[in-house]
């Protein structure tokens, strides 16, 4: 410390006394009575959120602030260094930052040292700030800067959020979604320099006095998966087009793990255009919309009623309408007639006679779920909805969710429970439940984080799978498995639709009335599905629903759906049921970092790890990898290394994912427009030829 401030004295004193300042060689005569000692912030870059690939969800990209010197006692030796002509460069300039001339006139015609042009003149690309100096302009002056970006614009945004730049804090900030709740990891902490400045304002070379370093914000990797979010976020386009839905939810996740994989809903957001969107849109609906879920939750009931040996499978049930009655004791009963309780019958009143559950289930039968709770009886009913945890928020990582609500006081009202109306939950307490139906009756917390890393990627947090319960036994789970084999397979099954020849799935599907005004719509409906695949082991679990017309609710031909489903069956290694194994089978493997190696050792180590890698440019030395190094990636990734290079060739796209061209997009700037959804089959520009920034190139993916 003594040391430090040993060598600070003298060189101010040498500044000072001799007029000259010995490191930088600078005559100090001209300003020496007006040399002045600065202080200037120096910006920490906010962390990254990344997909578990490492592709970039968002990020901070360095941009320019614009700035006017007034003063003309400003020089640059015999030149001006201020603005000369206020309205000529106000004529030059406004266009290009899309401001009013008068506007600008008025900001430059102030008795100040210099003016800032407030969000028209802040966060200028690189590209808008070089054409600008090309003006040559006197006066006009450019900090550096950081804005957050979302290079993949709409992707997941109700769960990452939103950064902005706050003029009160001067610091870009958390607004929505992840990037609030995870600001003080994201943020990191802002460095400083101290350095002397002459009366111009021109900093002195070699007279730094003091410098804080800067500590970049940590990166999250989130469980996300790129190719599986795009595949979700394409399903709701498909829906879309086809039927006219409102407020769609998906999510994917791993059953073993509670991984999510992908998390959406439509209306959604370009966190990089905001200006037009409402604030209902930043309302994230898998946890903060709680719904009534309608007959998915029918596998609870069954679950329940299995578990506790209140029904068998093969056990008949009267499919007519169900009465509801009350015994002297006051106990729900089964009444033979019409009574003050209320009634329920199948969906458009079907009777199909004694049936067994099986069938029950099958056909999705209200009347089954009905008598299943009348024999167990509520209170036992009751145990089994809490143990898989429908009355408590699942509160995954640092995120807000509601708990979702059960009308469970009158008679009519406990047996509306047994096939999901009257009970609200939410997608991501649905997807925790049915953790344990699709696997060995084990119930674990979904999550979205990852991991936390800091600008060393050394490791700061690290999640793990957590169980939360085991509502029931392995036998029951396996039981509901083989019931929702059914409902996708049998002749009257309602999931018909969703059935695949690559991979043998599972369904329970849903259609709940909508409430609206307090009463239930005869016209509006959430329609909705819960999947599982493979069936011998399910390994994911996705849930699926959206806003529709009743009369609508079998307009959607599912493509999309099918899609997702066998998009992430082609991930991971599975047996689909037919005897055909998957030959694209999942695994992790270590990345290593490219960056600033040579392609040569680059290519050569690829090829021993079995890694299909991507060169970028004509260059010898690697200067940016996707995805980053050091970390682990699905062997299935494509890695794209950008060289030092100056030309670049039209790639073959063929048989590229979404993924793929995003990563080639971020790496290179270019505008490239896909067209359909799935894997690359054609593209505007032939392979080989050479490109460059100012061409469009059309991919058609299907």
């Amino acid at each position: 410390m003594l040391l430090t401030l040993t060598i600070v004295i003298v060189n101010v004193f040498v500044v000072t006394l001799g007029q000259y300042h010995v490191l930088s060689k600078t005559d100090l005569n001209p300003y020496v009575s007006d040399v002045n000692v600065f202080t200037r912030t120096l910006q920490a870059k906010r962390g990254d959120i990344l997909d578990r690939d490492g592709v970039v969800i968002a990020t901070d990209s360095r941009t320019f602030n614009m700035y006017a010197i007034l003063d003309d006692s400003r020089m640059d030796g015999n030149k001006p260094a201020y603005v000369v002509d206020v309205e000529a460069t106000a004529q030059a300039i406004a266009p290009l930052i899309q401001m009013d001339v008068s506007e600008m006139i008025a900001l430059m015609s102030k008795d100040v040292y210099q003016t800032e042009f407030g969000t028209k003149g802040r966060n200028l690309s690189l590209s808008l700030k070089n054409e600008i100096d090309a003006l040559n302009l006197p006066g006009i002056e450019f900090m550096n800067s950081y804005t957050r970006s979302y290079p993949l614009g709409i992707f997941s945004s109700n769960l990452i959020g939103l950064a902005r730049y706050d003029d009160i804090e001067k610091k870009v900030k958390g607004q929505w979604g992840l990037e609030t709740f995870y600001e003080n990891e994201l943020v990191g902490t802002n460095g400083s320099i101290t350095y002397q400045q002459d009366l111009y304002g021109y900093i002195l070379d070699g007279t730094t006095i003091d410098e804080t370093k800067v500590v970049n914000g940590h990166n999250i990797y989130l469980t996300l998966d790129q190719t599986i979010q795009e595949a979700l976020e394409s399903a709701f386009v498909s829906t879309l087009e086809q039927t006219e839905a409102t407020n769609l939810f998906g999510a994917v996740m791993e059953v073993d793990t509670g991984k999510i994989l992908a998390w959406g809903q439509s209306p959604s957001y370009d966190p990089n255009n905001i200006e037009t969107t409402s604030e209902q849109t930043f309302i994230n609906y898998g946890l903060q919309g709680a719904v009534e879920p309608g007959s998915t939750f029918k596998a609870f009931t069954y679950a329940a009623g299995l578990d506790s040996s209140t029904i068998n499978v093969n056990d008949l049930f009267d499919s007519k309408r169900f009465y509801v009655g009350v015994d002297a004791n006051g106990k729900i009963i089964r009444s033979q007639e019409a009574t003050r309780h209320g009634s329920v019958s199948n969906y458009e009143h079907k009777d199909w006679g004694l049936i067994t559950y099986e069938e029950g289930f099958v056909r999705s039968s209200n009347t089954g779920t009905a008598q299943i709770v009348t024999d167990m009886g509520k209170e036992n009913f009751m145990d089994y909805l809490e143990a898989f945890g429908f009355v408590s928020p699942v509160k995954p990582d640092r995120f807000n969710d509601v708990s979702g609500a059960i009308s469970y006081t009158y008679p009519i009202e406990v047996i509306n429970t047994s096939f999901g109306q009257g009970i609200t939950v939410t997608a991501i307490q649905m997807l925790q439940a049915y953790s344990a139906i699709m696997s060995d009756g084990t119930m674990v917390k979904p999550y979205f984080i990852d991991k936390i890393v800091d600008e060393n990627s050394e490791l700061i947090y690290q999640s793990e799978t957590e169980v939360v319960g085991n509502p029931i036994r392995l036998d029951t789970a396996k039981t509901l498995q083989d019931l929702m084999h059914g409902v996708v397979n049998d002749d009257f099954g309602t999931a018909k639709r969703y059935k695949l020849d690559s991979v043998d799935i599972i369904a329970k599907t849903g259609t709940a009335q909508l409430v609206e005004e307090g009463r239930y719509s005869t016209e509006n409906v959430i329609s909705s599905v819960v999947l599982g695949f493979p069936y011998e082991d399910p390994q994911i679990l996705i849930y699926y629903g959206y806003q529709v017309p009743m009369s609508q609710i079998f307009y959607d031909d599912v493509s999309g759906i099918k899609n997702l489903v066998h998009t992430i069956s082609l991930m991971y290694e599975n047996d689909n049921g037919n005897g055909v194994e998957s030959t694209n089978q999942y695994y992790e493997i270590d990345l290593p970092q490219f960056v600033n190696h040579s392609i040569t050792y680059s290519l050569s180590y690829a090829k021993a790890i079995d890694l299909s890698i991507e060169i970028i440019g004509d260059g010898t030395t690697v200067v940016s990898q996707l995805p980053k190094g050091n970390q682990k990636v699905s062997n299935s990734q494509k890695v794209f290394v950008l060289t030092d290079g100056d030309t670049l060739t039209m790639p073959d796209m063929t048989g590229w994912t979404q993924k793929d061209i995003n990563n080639y997009i971020i790496l290179t700037g270019y505008n490239i427009k896909m067209n359909g959804s799935g894997v690359v089959i054609s593209q505007s520009i032939t392979p080989g030829q050479k490109i460059d920034q100012t061409m469009l190139i059309d991919v058609i993916l299907e």
